[in-house]
């Protein structure tokens, strides 16, 4: 058995991830540790933590646990009364949530016991949404708003050039938003880590990185065929970033990279029917009937004009293709 010693933010974060929740008390320490969990008033020792239900806690109840030393207070389900006389230096919440009590006891009694256990569950619970919102193509915008919808933090996805091609700011950070963008386009601001991109492709690296401001960011490859082909911030304010957050970056990059490589097959397949269509028509093949079905099939206007255009580098050691054809767009683009 896994003797883990957590703390509340933990439970909060991994029972409680989408949950309401309200203070009761001016206290709010996430950190307090705590190795066991007790459902009874009488049973409480030094330092455990106690669930009740709302209907269970009453200021006499409350008052024992006190006495008896708790470490922190769990109220399930919507009390009474808010302005009951709780204990001001005990960190005590109450929490509205679907679950049944036994099902909360059983989950968080599973974490104290096995933290390794609760985590892989979280973390495959995470991979399922996740995967089902990109198989139901909501691209990596409706990605960004999921994970901001977990974690409550901001999400920002950058491609290999570090353009941003998807965000989803948090509430808390709506107002700076701009300027953390700001920042993390710019390529001094990425780890040196991830500047080599075949080798951070091959490491698979995940990195916690603070900036000026009291801004914190867990930033995670996107990685595509071994080379990083973009970048997935999860962003916060210092020390706000916990484990649910790291499980969110891992998979969320994860399927982010699965969404990246459909999008880029289509393109691929896009781009050879146009090089298709244009060298059919050049050779005379099409009638023009054919030509109008082709044409309208690839998306092109049919009544705008077109200008066909060809390159070639003038020296005996040429890019790849592949290369040509990144400069040639960035330099169509300037147009």
């Amino acid at each position: 058995m896994d003797q883990i010693i957590i703390n509340l933010n933990d439970i909060l974060r991994l029972v409680f991830p989408s949950e309401h929740i309200t203070w009761l008390t001016d206290r709010k320490n996430l950190d307090i540790q705590t190795d066991w969990l007790s459902i009874n008033v009488d049973h409480v020792q030094e330092g455990d933590l106690l669930i009740l239900p709302s209907e269970k806690a009453s200021k006499k109840n409350i008052r024992s646990a006190v006495e008896n030393g708790v470490g922190a207070i769990l109220i399930i389900g919507k009390p009474s009364n808010l302005n009951n006389n709780y204990h001001q230096n005990v960190p005590t919440l109450a929490i509205e949530t679907s679950k049944s009590f036994r099902h909360i006891h059983r989950e968080i009694t599973q974490m104290l016991t096995s933290k390794t256990s609760i985590i892989s569950d979280r973390k495959f619970q995470i991979h399922t949404k996740l995967t089902k919102l990109a198989a139901d193509g909501v691209g990596l915008s409706g990605l960004a708003h999921a994970m901001l919808e977990i974690t409550r933090h901001g999400v920002l996805i950058h491609d290999k050039r570090l353009n941003a091609i998807a965000e989803a700011p948090s509430p808390d950070l709506f107002s700076i938003w701009g300027e953390i963008s700001a920042q993390f386009n710019m390529i001094n601001n990425l780890p040196a880590p991830l500047q080599n991109r075949q080798l951070a492709g091959e490491q698979n690296i995940k990195i916690t990185q603070n900036i000026p401001g009291g801004i914190s960011r867990i930033i995670v490859p996107i990685i595509v065929s071994n080379v990083v082909r973009g970048y997935l911030s999860l962003i916060g304010l210092v020390r706000t970033l916990d484990i649910l957050d790291h499980l969110v970056a891992e998979e969320g990059a994860l399927i982010c990279a699965i969404d990246m490589s459909r999008s880029k097959a289509v393109r691929e397949t896009e781009k050879k029917l146009k090089s298709d269509l244009l060298t059919a028509l050049l050779q005379e093949k099409l009638s023009p009937r054919d030509a109008g079905l082709w044409i309208d099939a690839v998306g092109l206007d049919r009544n705008q004009a077109h200008v066909i255009l060809q390159f070639s580098w003038d020296s005996p050691k040429p890019p790849s293709r592949r290369r040509l054809e990144t400069l040639i767009n960035g330099e169509v683009g300037k147009m």
